[in-house]
């Protein structure tokens, strides 16, 4: 039955799907050399840039096609593409993936094009709130899952792990306690991959060519109107 099932999968695989694992893949490997900058202590300090630039690069992917800014058609495409990334993502336990993918196809610029939700879409996105919780309360489920729990097997994220420590220091700036349990999982996770942060530096985390969002609106629109 396994051979069976694997001859099947060879003769209806599609170009798409390769790319789609390639795509999964780089983005693993950038979540692994994230957390390995942490080892760091000067590479730490470009974390947050790099968080930024990742999503503003996706943004910018989303909005073109072969170097030059795609039409509807083709920005729907794109969103499609990263939105299955990001759910071969999950599958993949890489949930800094999942989380920075979701920034990114959550931007303004990207939302008032409406597109269309297929059904997975519209399954995933509560599945997502479940696992993870929303922005609104700083992903606070998977804050919580990570914090009360290692497991080596998964990949956090970065951004949520920081976004709420950054939220602990100025709500509770005396409770060193509760710092250090989310600094010492952050560096739990570094460890893991101490290695990753000598690769060579990866495209996701290069400066974006547009990172203003009121531009990356203004660009968005352009494409609304034609």
């Amino acid at each position: 039955m396994e051979k069976v099932k694997a001859m099947l999968t060879c003769l209806f695989r599609t170009e798409y799907d390769d790319k789609l694992e390639e795509m999964t893949s780089k983005c693993k490997k950038a979540s692994r050399q994230l957390f390995g900058y942490h080892s760091d202590p000067i590479k730490r300090n470009s974390i947050p840039k790099y968080i930024d630039n990742s999503i503003f690069n996706v943004i910018y992917a989303v909005l073109t096609k072969d170097g030059t800014f795609a039409n509807r058609f083709f920005m729907r495409q794109n969103y499609r593409y990263f939105s299955d990334v990001m759910y071969q993502a999950f599958q993949n336990d890489d949930h800094n993936t999942v989380i920075m993918l979701r920034t990114a196809l959550g931007h303004i610029a990207l939302t008032q094009m409406k597109f269309k939700k297929r059904k997975k879409d519209k399954e995933m996105e509560q599945r997502f709130e479940e696992e993870y919780g929303t922005w609104r309360d700083s992903y606070k489920t998977h804050f919580k899952s990570v914090l009360n729990k290692f497991d080596a097997t998964i990949l956090p994220s970065m951004m949520v792990l920081r976004m709420n420590l950054e939220k602990e220091k100025i709500h509770h700036p005396h409770s060193k306690m509760k710092h250090l349990d989310i600094e010492g999982t952050i560096g739990y996770y570094s460890t893991q991959w101490t290695l990753e942060q000598y690769n060579d530096h990866l495209p996701l985390y290069e400066e974006p060519p547009v990172k203003s969002s009121t531009e990356l609106i203004v660009l968005a629109r352009g494409a609304i109107k034609t």
